[in-house]
């Protein structure tokens, strides 16, 4: 309840919504299917644009199969993308997520992915995304693996 509150007011109060356009949902999903192991991540996200820049804060779930043993992830990220030129941007994020150890004890762990995407038009309001990251940090006990790729949607209000 209190992350609702808080997204309404950093979202309103410090950019005030002159456009509806402005204001953008949509997500990603992740795939990696890498030496021996299963990696699926769904990842809502809500943000907002100005000009060149776009930031927001998005949900993270995903699931992560290893050598026969499962772990699920929760948490959440803040995001800014920046645009280069025509359709590619920067996209830096910071995230934590709740994971779960192969012993069932859960923990937070920090990832600080940076890198680089490509969007494409597909309607008036509504985009693919594809980016691949890195995750600077690389906590031993985080689900990711290097290089990260995502490919999702976002669609303006």
């Amino acid at each position: 309840m209190k992350a609702r509150y808080f997204l309404i007011v950093f979202g309103f109060l410090f950019f005030p919504v002159t456009s509806w356009a402005q204001v953008y949902t949509g997500g990603s999903v992740g795939l990696n299917f890498w030496n021996n192991r299963t990696y699926i991540d769904a990842s809502p996200i809500l943000g907002y644009q100005i000009d060149d820049l776009r930031i927001g804060v998005g949900g993270i779930f995903s699931y992560v199969r290893r050598s026969g043993d499962s772990r699920i992830h929760y948490g959440a990220r803040v995001f800014s993308q920046y645009d280069l030129f025509e359709s590619f941007f920067l996209h830096a994020e910071v995230e934590t997520l709740n994971t779960e150890y192969y012993n069932s004890e859960r923990e937070w762990v920090l990832s600080v992915p940076v890198g680089a995407g490509y969007f494409q038009r597909i309607s008036d309001r509504m985009y693919t995304t594809f980016t691949i990251l890195y995750d600077l940090v690389q906590d031993e006990n985080s689900p990711y693996e290097n290089p990260i790729i995502r490919g999702g949607i976002r669609y303006h209000l």
